[in-house]
């Protein structure tokens, strides 16, 4: 058995990525990012949390 881990199978330099994928990906973690900022900036927390609460009880019959 290898003690290598997986992700250093492939050899040095060589990327399974290519930079178009990995420029999308970083690209889509920061708009996510900064719409979860601006969300919880705006007061949408207590909206978010309070419709959670609300689902939670009528999933179990109480609300």
């Amino acid at each position: 058995m290898s003690s290598r881990a997986c992700w250093q199978t492939f050899p040095p330099g060589r990327s399974t990525v290519s930079t178009r994928v990995r420029v999308l990906q970083v690209f889509l973690l920061v708009l996510a990012t900064l719409g979860i900022v601006a969300g919880a900036m705006n007061g949408e927390v207590r909206t978010v949390i309070t419709k959670a609460i609300n689902v939670c009880l009528q999933c179990i019959g109480i609300g």
